[in-house]
């Protein structure tokens, strides 16, 4: 005899891999809009203070994600990001 799985609320793996590639596809789209609407003269690159606004689309804590990607990978954020962006495709249409 089989015994049953008395956990009902246990969330099939596939739906696992959906959720990590949606959180996956969204986190790069939110790095490539900070990233192309990156301004220089954005806190915390300038001598601007935090409180006035940004130049960014996604505001002031998208003017420092893009300051700090650029700051440690450069130009070749824009392949991070896009490869990212991939993954979360990956992950979330693999079947298994």
């Amino acid at each position: 005899m089989k015994k049953k799985n008395s956990k009902k609320s246990e969330i099939p793996k596939s739906k696992k891999r959906e959720i990590c590639g949606i959180i996956i596809i969204a986190l790069s789209i939110f790095l490539a809009v900070a990233i192309v609407s990156s301004d220089p003269g954005d806190w915390p690159g300038s001598s601007r203070t935090f409180d006035e606004p940004s130049n960014n689309l996604i505001g002031r804590y998208g003017a420092f994600v893009s300051y700090y990607i650029f700051l440690a990978i450069g130009y070749t954020s824009y392949a991070f990001v896009a490869l990212m962006f991939i993954a979360g495709g990956v992950v979330f249409l693999h079947k298994n």
